[in-house]
C-alpha cells in the first residue's frame, strides 16, 4: 500500500535533529491531553484520550478473487490489490467505487507463498511476500515491478527480487501464531523500504529498514512501538503521516489504527502516536489493507470473515483530517508576487500583486526605501522618492505555515543619470573610412545622444550605447561626445579626442621582457613603447607560444608550452594607413643535451687520479652539473664544461653524467660509462662436439672494447697451437673434452670468464692422422688468396670465417683438388680458414689488406 514520497524541504526542516538554542521540548499537539503551549520542539511525549472512528462502506470487493484481499495501493490514481497465501500470483486493478476487478496481471516469475502488503515509489511497485505465521521462513522476499510495464492492457509482467532476513532473528523454531517475526505491513519512505512486524507474542510492532534494490539484504532493526494490536497493513501520505491498522484475536476482536507523525532522526516511533478504535471484526471483518487516497482519507479492505457471522470482503474509507495539524493536510503557501513596473523615476509608485499559491490568509510586506515601508494588504501600492535599488519581501501565511520570498535588488528607482564613461574606440582615424565604432557601457533603460567632429557623421546607433562613424575626406581632429538619458533626466557629456592620421606609425623602439623563458611557463608579459599615431599593435609569437591576452595592444601576455625551445617575438605598430616595420627579439628556453664526453672511459684502474673529462660548451647554458660514478670524486671543474675526477681503490665501473643548466632548468643528461678492466667477453664461436686427438679446432670471440689481451683456457690434454692473447685461437684436442674459457684483460685486470662446454664424441682413424700441409700466398693479400695442399685423398670442405666465427665463404673440394683461390671480395680484416677431411680439420689464418 503505501505511496512513496520524498519529504518536502519543510518536512525535512520540521524533522531536523538539530536543537536550536533556546527551544523548549515537550508535547506540541493541542489535541493531546498533555499539550505544552510553550513547547517549540516536539519530543514525542503526547498522550491522547480514547478516540473512536467509523469506517464508511464504499463497495464489496469482487468475489471470490478478492475474498482474501490483503495488499492495497494506488498507482497513478488507480487502485491495485491482491489476495494473500494460497491464491494466484496475480494483482488486480480495482474500481474504487464498485469494488469490481478491471484488470488482472500475472507476476509470471513469482510465487504467492504468503503475499501480505504492497507499496510503491515513483518507478516501482513492491509486493511483500513476507507472511510468516510460524516464524520459520528463510525465504522472505519482496517483488519489485517496473511501473512502466503495468500498462492498461498488460496481462503478465516479471519482477526482480529483493531477498532479505531480519537482523535480530538468529533461530527459526516453528511457533505458529506465537512468534515475533511475522510481517504484514510495509511502506516506502525516503528511498527505503520500511517493514512493521506482526508480533503475535507481545502485540507490539518492530520497525525494520532495507534497501529497495534487488539482491540479498538484511532488514535492519530500528525500534519497537507498543501498538497493543497485531499490525496487518501500513500506509504513508504525502506529508509523512503513517497509518498502522490491525486487530486482536481476543475479547471482542477489536479493530484498531495508529496514526504516527512529527518524527525525526531516521526513526518513526519518536513522534506523535495516536491510537483509534475502529470497532470490532464482527463489524468490519479482519482488516488487511490500508492506503491513503489523499492527505486525510484512507481506503481500508478486509478479508471475507466468518466467525459466528459472515462479513464479506469490502472496501471502506476512514477520515483522519480532524485529528491532524493543518501542516499535515495541505501545504503552506508558496509566496510569489509581481510588480507593474520594476524601473521608475524617483517620486513615482509601484503596484504589487500577490501571486502566492495554496490560499494564503494573511500577508506581510516589507518595502525598504518605500512609502509605506510595510503593509498587510494583499495587493499594496508603494511610492519611492529616493533614487536607489530596493528589495521587496513578502511573507504569505495560512494555517499550515508561512513562506517568505525576498526579491533582492528588485525595484530600480532612477534620478538624473551619471555621466557615461569616456567612450571607447580608436583615438586615431583615417579620412574616407566608414564603420569606426565608439561605445560606452550600457545601462538598461537608458538612451544615449552622440555628437561628432566636423567632417564626420553617425551612420548607425544614435540613441544606443554604440555608434558607427564615417570620416569624410574633410574630417578634422575633434571630440566625440555622448550624454545619457534614463527617462528621468539627462546627464553631463563625456568626450573622447579623435585625431585624423596623416602617416604610417613609426617602428616600436624596444620590446621589454625576459629573453629566457622556460618551457611550460605561462602569464609572461611583454610590452613595447607606445606610438602616438598607432591605433593597435600586431604581435607575432614563436612556435609553441600562444598569446593569452593583449593582442592589438602594446602589452601582451604569453604562454610557453612544454615544447618551446627558441624563437623570435615580433611587434609592429598599426593604424588605418598600414603597419610599421617589426621590432624583434629572440627568446630561449633551457639548454640542449650536451655532446659526447671526451676523456678516458676504459682502462681507468682503481686508484687512478687526475682523469680529465670535458664536453663542448652548450648554447644558452649558464652552468653544468656533473655526477661522478660510485667510488669516484670530482676534484675540480664542477659547474663548468670540464672536470677532473679521482677514482678510489674500490672503483670497478660506473657512469659519468653531465647536464647543461640555465634559469629554466637542466637539460637531459649525457652519460658515459667508465670501466677499469674490460667487460666479460661475448659468446665463444666454435664447435662443441670434437674427436679425440682432433687438431686445428678454431674458437673466437668478438673483440672487447678496452681490452689489450685475452686469456684462453682449454680442457685438460688439449693445447692452444696459436692465438693465445688474441680474440681467436686454434686448439689441438687430446683425449678429454671440457670447458673452453676466455677472459678479456687490460692494465687494470681481467674480466670474468666466458665459457663454452665441449665433449669428445669420436676417435681419429689412422687415415685421419695423415699430415696435411697447406700453403697460402700471398698472405697478407689485398686481392685474393691462393691455397695449395700437399695431398687430398678424399673429398673435403673449405670454410672461411671472420673473427666473430661467422662463415663468410665456403666450398666443396674434390679428392686431389690441390690448389684453389678464395677471399677476393672480402673487406679488410683477419680471417680463419678451415679444411675438413672426414672429422679432421686444418686451420689457416688470413690477413686481408
Amino acid at each position: 500500500m503505501k505511496r512513496s514520497y520524498l519529504l518536502t524541504a519543510f518536512f525535512i526542516m520540521l524533522f531536523s535533529t538539530r536543537l536550536v538554542y533556546g527551544q523548549i521540548s515537550g508535547c506540541t499537539d493541542p489535541q493531546s491531553v498533555n499539550y505544552n503551549p510553550v513547547a517549540t520542539l516536539n519530543d514525542g511525549s503526547c498522550t491522547y484520550s480514547a478516540t473512536s472512528l467509523s469506517l464508511t462502506d464504499k463497495a464489496s470487493l469482487s468475489a471470490p478473487l478478492l475474498n482474501e484481499s490483503s495488499g492495497l495501493t494506488f498507482l497513478d490514481g488507480k487502485m491495485w490489490s491482491f489476495s494473500d497465501s494460497g491464491n494466484p500470483n496475480d494483482i488486480y486493478r480495482v474500481d474504487s467505487s464498485s469494488g469490481a476487478i478491471l484488470q488482472t496481471v500475472d507476476i509470471s516469475n513469482a510465487t504467492n507463498v504468503d503475499w501480505e502488503d504492497m507499496t510503491s515509489n515513483d518507478n516501482y511497485l513492491f509486493i511483500g511476500d513476507f507472511g510468516n505465521n510460524n516464524g520459520t521462513r528463510q525465504d522472505l522476499k519482496i517483488y519489485r515491478i517496473n511501473k512502466t510495464s503495468l500498462t492498461s492492457t498488460a496481462t503478465a509482467v516479471t519482477a526482480s527480487v529483493i531477498n532479505f532476513s531480519y537482523s535480530d532473528q538468529t533461530s527459526f523454531p516453528s511457533l505458529p501464531t506465537n512468534n515475533n517475526f511475522d510481517c504484514e505491513a510495509m511502506i516506502f519512505l525516503n528511498d527505503s523500504i520500511h517493514l512493521f512486524s506482526k508480533n503475535w507474542v507481545d502485540k507490539q510492532t518492530k520497525h525494520y529498514v532495507l534497501p529497495n534494490i534487488p539482491g540479498t539484504h538484511v532488514a535492519q532493526y530500528r525500534e519497537t512501538y507498543n501498538t497493543g494490536f497485531l499490525v496487518t497493513s501500513a500506509s504513508v501520505q504525502k506529508y509523512g503521516v503513517i497509518a498502522l491498522i490491525g486487530y486482536l484475536r481476543t475479547g471482542t476482536y477489536p479493530v484498531s489504527m495508529s496514526m504516527i507523525y512529527d518524527y525525526k532522526n531516521h526513526l518513526l516511533f519518536n513522534g506523535n502516536k495516536r491510537k483509534f478504535d475502529l470497532s470490532t471484526q464482527l463489524v468490519y471483518g479482519q482488516v488487511e489493507g490500508i492506503e491513503f487516497s489523499n492527505t486525510s482519507t484512507a481506503f481500508v479492505t478486509n478479508e471475507l470473515y466468518t466467525n459466528g457471522s459472515t462479513i464479506p470482503a469490502k472496501l471502506r474509507t476512514v477520515n483522519i483530517g480532524a485529528y491532524l495539524p493543518a501542516s499535515y493536510l495541505y501545504p503552506k503557501p508558496d509566496a510569489a508576487f509581481t510588480a507593474n513596473n520594476l524601473q521608475i523615476c524617483a517620486g513615482n509608485s509601484v503596484s504589487f500583486t500577490d501571486q502566492s499559491t495554496d490560499s494564503p490568509t494573511s500577508w506581510q510586506w516589507g518595502f525598504p526605501g518605500g512609502t509605506p515601508s510595510s503593509s498587510t494588504a494583499q495587493n499594496p501600492q508603494v511610492q519611492y522618492s529616493v533614487p536607489g535599488i530596493y528589495s521587496v519581501t513578502l511573507i504569505a501565511t495560512n494555517n499550515a505555515g508561512s513562506d517568505t520570498l525576498i526579491q533582492t535588488n528588485y525595484i530600480v528607482v532612477s534620478g538624473a543619470p551619471a555621466a557615461p564613461p569616456i567612450p571607447t574606440g580608436s583615438s586615431v582615424v583615417c579620412k574616407n573610412t566608414a564603420g569606426n565604432i565608439f561605445s560606452v557601457t550600457n545601462t538598461p533603460g537608458t538612451t544615449y545622444n552622440w555628437s561628432v567632429p566636423s567632417g564626420a557623421s553617425i551612420s548607425s546607433g544614435q540613441g544606443s550605447n554604440q555608434i558607427a562613424v564615417t570620416f569624410s575626406g574633410s574630417a578634422v581632429n575633434g571630440n566625440i561626445c555622448v550624454t545619457a538619458n534614463n527617462g528621468c533626466a539627462t546627464s553631463a557629456a563625456s568626450c573622447k579626442l579623435v585625431n585624423v592620421a596623416l602617416a604610417l606609425p613609426s617602428k616600436p623602439s624596444a620590446i621589454n621582457g625576459s629573453l629566457t623563458q622556460c618551457a611550460g611557463t605561462s602569464g609572461v608579459v611583454y610590452t613595447c613603447s607606445t606610438i602616438g599615431s598607432a591605433t593597435s599593435y600586431n604581435w607575432i609569437v614563436p612556435a609553441n607560444v600562444s598569446i593569452a591576452s593583449g593582442q592589438g595592444t602594446n602589452s601582451v601576455t604569453l604562454n610557453f608550452d612544454q615544447n618551446f625551445a627558441i624563437g623570435t617575438l615580433k611587434v609592429a605598430a598599426v593604424n588605418c594607413l598600414g603597419s610599421s616595420a617589426f621590432r624583434t627579439v629572440t627568446i630561449r628556453s633551457k639548454p640542449s643535451v650536451p655532446g659526447l664526453v671526451s676523456g678516458q672511459t676504459v682502462g681507468v684502474c682503481a686508484g687512478t687520479t687526475g682523469v680529465a673529462y670535458s664536453i663542448a660548451p652548450v648554447s644558452n647554458a649558464s652552468s653544468y652539473n656533473w655526477t661522478e660514478p660510485a667510488n669516484a670524486a670530482i676534484i675540480s671543474g664542477q659547474g663548468t664544461n670540464a672536470v677532473v675526477v679521482d677514482y678510489s681503490a674500490s672503483f670497478v665501473s660506473g657512469t659519468l653524467r653531465v647536464a647543461a643548466v640555465n634559469a629554466c632548468g637542466s637539460s637531459n643528461e649525457r652519460v658515459a660509462t667508465i670501466r677499469s678492466f674490460p667487460a666479460k667477453p661475448g659468446i665463444i664461436n666454435g664447435i662443441t662436439s670434437v674427436c679425440a686427438n682432433q687438431t686445428g679446432v678454431a674458437y673466437s670471440i668478438a673483440a672487447v672494447n678496452g681490452s689489450s689481451t685475452y686469456n684462453w683456457v682449454v680442457p685438460a690434454g688439449a693445447t692452444i697451437t696459436s692465438g693465445q692473447n688474441t680474440p681467436a685461437i686454434v686448439v689441438n684436442y687430446g683425449l678429454n673434452g671440457g670447458n673452453v674459457k676466455v677472459r678479456a684483460g687490460n692494465s687494470c685486470g681481467f674480466s670474468s670468464y666466458r665459457s663454452l662446454a665441449t665433449a669428445i664424441v669420436c676417435k681419429e682413424t689412422l687415415n685421419d692422422l695423415i699430415e696435411l700441409n697447406v700453403e697460402v700466398f700471398p698472405n697478407p693479400s689485398s686481392t685474393e688468396f691462393t691455397i695449395q695442399l700437399n695431398q687430398l685423398t678424399t673429398d673435403a670442405e673449405f670454410i672461411l670465417r671472420d673473427v666473430t666465427g661467422r662463415i663468410v665463404e665456403s666450398r666443396k673440394l674434390a679428392a686431389n683438388e690441390l690448389i684453389f683461390s678464395c677471399g677476393g671480395q672480402l673487406p679488410k680484416g683477419f680471417y680463419i680458414g678451415e679444411i675438413w677431411t672426414n672429422r679432421k680439420m686444418k686451420t689457416i689464418k688470413f690477413s686481408k689488406l
